[in-house]
């Protein structure tokens, strides 16, 4: 199996621009055309690419991801978590943290087109996002506190949605949930209000959390804020909370994954190292990612 390699907007800009990598970015697109890794495009890369203003940054990132994904991009948070919820009623459902596309070369140079005119988009993904704020907490509260507050929320609102489809399972609209994204794709899966009810009394069994990639988005999160209330701040950076949703995927699915300095950061304090095979790095270290990807693939 090819080595699957997480690259954000910031590791993939590097790398695809800078002299300095050049040796690197061949590395990568070689190992793509020969199979032995990939670097699958992550959905948001194309809103934040977007946003540059030089064409040229533009097509020089889709232009790397183009040779180097071999047509896969990451799979959003969502829509793996509710497969994976699903999974925990029906075993025999089957999903992937990838699709592979035969549009990756028309989305990327539509992408690199049209910049800032994806503002639409954008911001309307931005506008929950930028909106979040940390519910109140005590300031000498402990991560591991911070954490078991954390994961209980998107519980309780899913399990509130479950409730629901097993009392009345004929839903005419979404503004009824509290967990819409989740709750919309479990409707599509057709959900029967036996299903509801399993699965709602298996989330009362904290099974939710234990699945990868809620487990890992959990623990982020919990360090995020935690490090929040250590400063008596009470908001996050939409870009934060995009970041942690993308890097949650990279560490379920992934086996190695280049992020920014404060992401990096969260994972080491919240000890997502010791449980996930995915080995992060920092952007600025990218010479021991490259490194430890060449003995990898020598030892493969």
């Amino acid at each position: 199996m090819p080595l699957r390699i997480y690259l954000d907007q910031c590791a993939a800009s590097e790398i695809a621009k800078n002299s300095d990598w050049t040796g690197l970015r061949e590395f990568l697109i070689r190992g793509a055309a020969c199979g032995s890794v990939f670097c699958p495009l992550p959905f948001d890369t194309i809103l934040e690419t977007s946003r540059c203003e030089r064409a040229e940054t533009r097509e020089a990132i889709f232009s790397f991801f183009r040779a180097a994904s071999g047509g896969w991009i990451f799979r959003q948070f969502f829509d793996i978590l509710a497969d994976e919820v699903l999974s925990l009623v029906r075993p025999a459902h089957q999903f992937a943290g990838f699709d592979h596309t035969w549009e990756m070369d028309r989305l990327c140079d539509l992408s690199a087109k049209i910049g800032p005119d994806f503002d639409e988009l954008r911001n309307e993904r931005n506008a929950t996002l930028s909106s979040w704020v940390d519910p109140p907490r005590p300031p000498d509260m402990s991560f591991k506190d911070v954490l078991e507050d954390v994961s209980r929320e998107p519980v309780a609102r899913l399990w509130r949605d479950l409730c629901q489809i097993a009392s009345s399972p004929d839903v005419q609209s979404l503004s009824e949930f509290d967990c819409p994204k989740i709750t919309e794709s479990l409707l599509k899966s057709g959900i029967t209000a036996a299903e509801a009810e399993e699965l709602a009394e298996k989330l009362r069994h904290h099974k939710m959390s234990a699945i990868p990639i809620q487990f890992f988005h959990n623990r982020l999160a919990a360090a995020g804020s935690h490090t929040l209330l250590q400063r008596q701040k009470a908001s996050l950076d939409y870009n934060d909370i995009i970041d942690q949703e993308r890097l949650s995927v990279a560490l379920a699915f992934s086996d190695f994954a280049i992020t920014d300095r404060s992401m990096a950061a969260r994972v080491e304090r919240s000890g997502i190292g010791d449980v996930s095979a995915c080995k992060v790095f920092r952007v600025g270290d990218l010479s021991e990612f490259e490194r430890a990807l060449r003995i990898r693939l020598s030892c493969e």
